[in-house]
């Protein structure tokens, strides 16, 4: 890695959007040859600051090791929304070097339209069969690590979703119940398929914050939040977010990309204090 100052580092890491900006406004393989040499955790929040469609131009000439361990640090639904972006083509290079389930699970959403469930669903989801106990899933949730799902999805021998059980559901009753006779039997599984739009006024939302995402057989393949849901239907489409730089934006992005700024940003240089307290206004 480049020996950048600890005050380039700052700046990428306290002030993302301006940062973003800068990269923005250089040409695409100059950025990336920038955040190829800067750690994954310095390279998702400014990549997350962009706008997508210029995140994936950057991210298709990114180093594939680096984009790779940006793709992974970043939210996965941040990263999903980047990838939309990018042509097919260009895909298989940037998830060269994922780990293959974090790349199968990004193919898996590309699969789907924007506006569906597919495409904005988890597929980190936790399952266990009507026989087990609270106290298995207990013990599911202590070892799920990253998920952020609190439902336990209650799946039959053919994985086909039977109920859900949600995390709060677990203090209500001794460790040794089965999840069979706790398990919300009339939630209904929600299609892959189905449009975000058509879901944002069903009451079953008033129950629940998540709910089970289904395929075509019925089998228990995600799940989506509310909060997920909501975020995306507040999303401009994709239709109207140009992946063509007009010259308008070209200008604007030079305007903001200021000499003392990519200065800073891409020799390591230390700014001068009247220059940093400007920068952050």
């Amino acid at each position: 890695m480049a020996n950048f100052s600890p005050l380039t580092l700052a700046f990428l890491e306290q002030k993302p959007v301006p940062a973003a900006r800068e990269l923005a406004a250089l040409p695409a393989l100059e950025a990336a040859g920038f955040l190829d040499n800067i750690p994954a955790r310095f390279t998702a929040p400014v990549l997350s600051a962009m706008a997508p469609w210029a995140a994936s131009v950057i991210l298709c000439e990114m180093d594939s090791a680096a984009a790779a361990a940006a793709l992974g640090t970043l939210d996965y639904r941040e990263a999903s929304a980047i990838l939309r972006h990018t042509k097919a083509a260009d895909r298989p290079a940037v998830f060269k070097d994922l780990p293959k389930k974090l790349r199968q699970d990004f193919e898996t959403s590309l699969k789907f339209p924007d506006n569906t469930v597919g495409a904005h669903m988890s597929d980190a989801i936790l399952s266990l069969s009507a026989d087990h106990t609270i106290a298995d899933a207990i013990a599911l949730f202590r070892q799920a690590g990253k998920t952020r799902s609190k439902l336990i999805q209650i799946i039959g021998k053919d994985h086909k979703l039977i109920g859900v059980v949600s995390a709060q559901d677990l203090l209500l009753s001794p460790k040794n119940t089965v999840l069979g006779d706790i398990a919300d039997r009339k939630v209904t599984g929600i299609s892959s398929r189905t449009t975000l739009a058509s879901l944002q006024d069903l009451s079953i939302w008033d129950q629940h914050a998540e709910l089970p995402v289904i395929n075509r057989q019925g089998q228990a393949i995600g799940v989506l939040s509310r909060q997920t849901l909501t975020a995306n239907l507040k999303r401009p489409p994709l239709a109207t977010q140009s992946s063509d730089r007009s010259i308008t934006v070209t200008i604007l992005d030079a305007f903001y990309a200021s000499v003392v700024g990519l200065t800073a940003l891409l020799t390591g240089e230390q700014i001068p204090p009247a220059a940093t307290e400007e920068k952050q206004q």
